[in-house]
């Protein structure tokens, strides 16, 4: 019986099969596992790449940052924000130290900082992290050699209740950004905006942060109106393509269209045959508002370009008369300089070497004005600064030749009104190749057909029938600090 046992062999082929199965189960595991490793690994070597592109994100955010904003608002360079990617979920977080010196040894708190007190080159660290585990960091360090200045939001620029009753179109330098800001900076009591005749077209949008806005005639607004006081719309062809916003007060619109929302804070809500995106009752706070510039005459301002390339913003100083003279005398010579053609600006060829334009500087408070019909051509930029009136008379043409120019008329804060008020005559001219900064802290009176590139900033502004401007952001020398140009020493990942 033993013998028969023994040499019995049925349940062999299951045991050898038991084992092949567990051999395989064996190599599937390890295959698996491999699998799993490979994809693991694969997961987390994305996962670090989108960290790294989150923290280069956050280097890029600063630098553009840096480069638009004012010294007094530079900590808001310091942010965290989510970054649109999939699969997974990543931010950055920057954290800069500021110094006063070029070489980074002079930490210096940006709570500091105003259009005086500058910085003068920065460290930024920006750490990306996906799924709240993966974190890389970016390092980069930047010296800040010049700031920028000049740069002003809104085509027009109003610091006084201003009333716009004649035809005028103002196109904006995009779809619709021709603004207008009604800024009531200097002005205690409330600073109101109308519409109340003519045939506005005004590619942009109306701001009245300190007043109220009323609409009782043909206008057509591309973008949206917004004053902090009520806001009344009633004229059957006024046409407003976005929203209308009352920020503590009323909004009324009798006439007229709405294509956006209508926002009011009391009464009742307009009728919603006139606002066809439907209304809210919310009050909220203030529009948008720009500072209004407060520009004293420095020569060191016109000057900040110089010795840079490509060279711009450095101008030469030409003065005529004397502070406090009212001799006519001045004013004529220096319009003769501008027009004539001897060894004055003569389209610019006279502008001394290392300098990219000229500035008439008339010190007397004489009224500058050119001839009826004068024919003259920017070779070069060109600033007419005076203590007194800027007169461009009827139909002269300016003529930008050899590539863009700058233009710029300029009354100097302080000067007392009317004596500084900048008026540009009947059919004057300016080519596509001039960009023309106005700036008073009086009236800028605009009349007739005037077609131009650029900016009107002042006190009042007094708009005639026919006039025409297309909005340009122009810089202006002496405004606030608006940005730093940017120096990168180096971007590196750190530990």
């Amino acid at each position: 019986m033993l013998l028969r046992i023994r040499d019995e062999e049925r349940g062999v082929a299951m045991i050898v099969a038991i084992m092949v199965l567990f051999v395989v189960l064996l190599l599937s595991a390890a295959v698996y596992a491999q699998s799993v490793h490979n994809s693991t690994q694969s997961a987390d070597h994305r996962k670090r790449l989108q960290s790294v592109d989150a923290a280069e994100a956050g280097l890029n955010y600063f630098f553009n940052c840096v480069g638009h904003t004012q010294p007094a608002n530079l900590s808001a360079c310091a942010v965290s924000q989510t970054v649109a990617v999939a699969p997974g979920t990543s931010s950055f977080s920057v954290s800069p130290t500021w110094y006063s010196d070029a070489n980074g040894t002079l930490q210096v708190d940006p709570a500091t900082f105003n259009n005086t007190t500058l910085p003068k080159s920065v460290k930024v660290v920006s750490t990306g992290i996906t799924n709240g585990k993966i974190i890389r960091k970016m390092e980069s360090f930047i010296a800040l050699p010049n700031p920028t200045s000049g740069s002003v939001k809104g085509a027009v620029l109003v610091d006084l209740s201003v009333t716009f009753n004649n035809n005028f179109t103002l196109t904006g330098d995009n779809i619709s950004n021709g603004d207008i800001y009604v800024t009531c900076e200097n002005s205690q009591a409330a600073c109101n905006a109308s519409i109340t005749s003519g045939n506005q077209v005004i590619n942009g949008s109306i701001y009245v942060p300190k007043g109220s806005l009323t609409i009782s005639a043909q206008a057509h607004i591309s973008g949206s109106v917004w004053a902090n006081g009520s806001v009344t719309i009633d004229h059957p062809q006024a046409v407003v393509d976005h929203d209308a916003t009352s920020s503590t007060s009323s909004l009324t619109v009798s006439r007229g269209n709405v294509t956006g929302t209508g926002s009011y804070c009391t009464g009742s809500a307009p009728s919603s045959s006139n606002v066809h995106g439907g209304t809210i009752q919310q009050c909220q706070g203030a529009p948008p508002s720009v500072d209004f510039p407060k520009i004293p005459y420095n020569l060191s301002d016109w000057q900040t370009g110089c010795g840079r390339s490509p060279l711009a913003n450095c101008y030469a100083e030409v003065p005529f008369g004397t502070p406090g003279s009212s001799d006519p005398t001045a004013c004529a010579l220096a319009d003769n300089y501008i027009e004539g053609t001897g060894s004055g600006f003569a389209g610019g060829a006279g502008v001394p070497a290392g300098f990219s334009g000229v500035i008439v500087r008339i010190l007397s408070t004489c009224p500058f004005t050119t001839t009826n019909n004068a024919q003259i051509s920017l070779g070069a930029d060109l600033a007419i600064v005076s203590n007194g009136p800027i007169n461009l008379s009827q139909q002269s043409t300016w003529t930008g030749v050899g590539g863009n120019r700058e233009m710029h008329l300029n009354v100097p804060w302080g000067t007392s009104c009317p004596t500084g008020d900048i008026t540009v005559g009947n059919n004057t001219n300016f080519n596509s190749l001039i960009s023309l900064s106005i700036y008073t802290p009086c009236t800028a009176h605009m009349s007739n057909q005037n077609a131009f590139y650029g900016q009107v900033i002042g006190g009042s502004v007094d708009i005639a029938n026919n006039w025409k401007m297309n909005y340009q952001e122009v810089t202006l020398p002496g405004a606030d600090v608006s940005g730093f140009n940017e120096d990168i020493a180096y971007i590196r990942e750190i530990a």
